[in-house]
């Protein structure tokens, strides 16, 4: 009897002690290794690896919640929700959690920024109302003359070359108060055309053309400007300028027919990146867009009348969008809205800002008539 006593004391002590072990046995942490792709559009897929993921493990987008699509224990597939912005990608459990890198989610278009060199405006349209505009600045109120490049910080103020008078100009997007003026001829300017920002180090890049160089300056024009590429005359006549500030490279082009490509720090000398050597819809390229992420770059081309996509690193074939047969005519500012698949551009003979599928199909929409416009930028949803 004592020895049935005792067995059944250890057992009850060896329970007790096993469940009193699992019961405090803490949940793993999910870590987060990697993810991929690196920019994705709202309801896009993002695939997570990493440990410890449980049926219980969430994930989030810059703080918005993702919905799980499948799971193990060492990876997740999530779907990126409609609400979401660029930021941090983190797996949650319980009250832990791990955080990677940031993923760059492609956000929709809100407004499209314009320079109108008739009537010596700079404007806005709301693209939820397309057909109708506001002007934010103008020659009577800001001492505008023939406005033609232009460019957002993502800190809300825009900024814009003025081809008479060679001055570049800043102002509150919203339209209050006056535009600033940053640099002048006083600066050295001659004949500024294309414009560009880098909005990671808030410099200033523009195309000097009265001068053939590329400029620099600073978005509180307090920088005294300097001629890159050690002064070296680089351009004829240049109203496309873009920065690429993960690869350290500035893309502009040029009426003599070409794009180019050089360091962003200004050393070096600029190289042909298309010309007609390499391209078959390449005359008069009057301004670019690219997209560094997915290596994208896109031209208007007053000559041809078309709107081209091409490679970023000059490989593979080009593509005409739109073209002279879709009614474009005397093609110049473009830009894109990859979230929603369109691509915008402004036309000088027409006289329309105008937009169409990404891809090419359909036809083309008119947004805005009477606007002679050189220069476009969009601003997208944050």
């Amino acid at each position: 009897m004592r020895t049935t006593l005792k067995l059944f004391t250890f057992a009850m002590a060896l329970f007790i002690a096993v469940t009193s072990c699992k019961k405090d046995d803490p949940i793993p942490a999910p870590e987060l290794t990697s993810f991929t792709p690196e920019y994705a559009k709202r309801g896009e897929t993002v695939s997570i690896t990493g440990l410890n993921f449980t049926e219980n493990t969430t994930v989030k987008i810059n703080g918005f919640d993702a919905v799980v699509a499948s799971f193990t224990s060492t990876t997740i597939t999530a779907t990126i929700p409609s609400n979401a912005t660029p930021g941090a990608v983190s797996v949650h459990q319980g009250d832990q959690e791990d955080s990677g890198d940031d993923i760059f989610i492609y956000t929709p278009a809100t407004d499209l920024f314009y320079t109108y060199w008739d009537n010596e405006e700079v404007a806005a349209i709301n693209l939820a109302s397309p057909n109708t505009s506001a002007v934010l600045f103008n020659k009577t109120d800001d001492g505008i003359n023939s406005p033609q490049g232009i460019a957002l910080d993502g800190k809300g103020y825009v900024y814009f070359t003025a081809e008479t008078g060679s001055t570049i100009y800043k102002g509150k997007i919203d339209g209050t108060g006056t535009a600033e003026v940053l640099y002048n001829e006083a600066d050295g300017l001659d004949t500024p055309n294309g414009i560009a920002i880098d909005q990671t180090t808030g410099l200033l890049y523009w195309s000097n053309s009265g001068t053939s160089q590329v400029m620099r300056g600073d978005i509180d024009g307090t920088a005294t400007p300097v001629a890159l590429y050690e002064g070296q005359a680089v351009l004829d006549y240049s109203y496309g300028m873009q920065v690429d500030p993960v690869n350290g490279k500035l893309y502009f082009c040029d009426f003599d027919g070409f794009i180019k490509v050089g360091n962003l720090d200004g050393t070096g000398t600029p190289a042909i990146l298309y010309d007609n050597s390499n391209s078959d819809y390449i005359t008069y390229p009057s301004n670019i867009f690219i997209d560094y992420r997915r290596g994208k770059i896109y031209w208007a081309d007053e000559g041809d009348d078309n709107i081209v996509e091409a490679n970023l690193d000059g490989s593979g074939d080009d593509v005409v969008l739109f073209g002279a047969a879709d009614g474009v005519d005397r093609a110049d500012g473009v830009s894109v809205d990859f979230a929603s698949g369109k691509v915008y551009w402004s036309e000088t003979t027409n006289d329309v800002i105008a937009r169409g599928n990404l891809d090419g199909t359909g036809e083309k929409e008119t947004l805005l008539s009477n606007t002679e416009s050189y220069g476009i930028v969009l601003k997208f949803e944050e």
